[in-house]
């Protein structure tokens, strides 16, 4: 990570095949890495897009703990908020719902 290098966080929900994913991988694999430092999480990080991401050289990591609608949610979000403050993160760009509802009030 380097002042030059502003960190940058993006988020979906899995890497399995369909719109949103797609447009999320195409993203992370496009994004001039010389101009930003990436990393990319999902509430889920696993699917078939993963193996595009990885011949990228890029490792998505999962920031999801289950259900939504379980206590469990809390946990999450602060962990997800504990990487962020840790790794400097500036932006958080989510791409669908669910990881709108992880990553809004983590990087609040």
């Amino acid at each position: 990570m380097s002042a030059a290098r502003p960190p940058v966080l993006l988020m979906g929900d899995t890497l399995n095949f369909g719109g949103t994913e797609g447009q999320f991988v195409e993203v992370a694999c496009g994004l001039d890495r010389t101009r930003w430092d990436l990393d990319v999480a999902c509430i889920r990080a696993e699917g078939p897009l993963r193996t595009k991401l990885e011949t990228a050289g890029v490792q998505a990591w999962s920031c999801g703990r289950g259900s939504f609608k379980s206590p469990r949610l809390l946990g999450a979000i602060r962990a997800l908020s504990s990487r962020l403050r840790a790794r400097k993160i500036r932006i958080v760009h989510s791409f669908d719902f669910y990881s709108n509802v992880l990553g809004v009030p983590a990087a609040r």
